[in-house]
């Protein structure tokens, strides 16, 4: 079973193109951590809350000892940018040798160059979904452009390039 981390801008991503509950058909066992949740906590994200309460998405609770080795890994990033919640969450992923899932860009350089760990953000989730047959194609175009704020009042942080390509290659243009 593929085994993935997600961080706080992939669950908020998910949860408001309401996808949320149709990630866990692809069958990855998803973590995140305490830091993580703490985020989701302050931004109301009852949904991806919920899924932490039942066990869908396992919580891992940094310890002391854990967030010293965090904080490590926080200082040393390059460039500056990512926060220490980002480094749990690579912290974690290198633990359980998963893939990191967020759309953070200092942390996916940090997490590819430095580390060698997979990663993918919003983009490749939603592509997955179509790939699996779990939306088509039109519904994960609908999605990316609500996101990316094209027909509604979100405008998440992603790369407008590669979100035109793939609402192009879903809607068969």
């Amino acid at each position: 079973m593929k085994v993935a981390v997600q961080d706080a801008n992939i669950l908020i991503d998910l949860e408001l193109s309401g996808l949320l509950d149709l990630w866990f058909q692809l069958g990855i066992e998803t973590h995140t951590t305490n830091l993580v949740c703490r985020e989701l906590r302050k931004g109301s994200h009852i949904q991806a809350l919920s899924y932490v309460k039942n066990g869908s998405i396992l919580e891992t609770i940094i310890s002391f000892e854990d967030l010293l080795e965090v904080d490590r890994i926080h200082r040393s990033f390059e460039p500056k940018g990512a926060g220490v919640v980002d480094a749990s969450v690579l912290f974690l992923a290198m633990q359980k040798g998963a893939m990191l899932l967020t759309g953070d860009k200092p942390l996916r350089h940090e997490a590819e160059v430095k580390y060698r760990i997979e990663v993918h953000g919003t983009i490749w989730i939603l592509d997955q979904l179509v790939l699996k047959g779990v939306i088509q194609g039109v519904v994960a175009a609908d999605k990316l452009e609500y996101l990316i704020g094209l027909t509604g009042e979100q405008k998440r942080r992603l790369p407008r390039k590669q979100s035109s390509e793939y609402i192009a290659k879903w809607r068969g243009i």
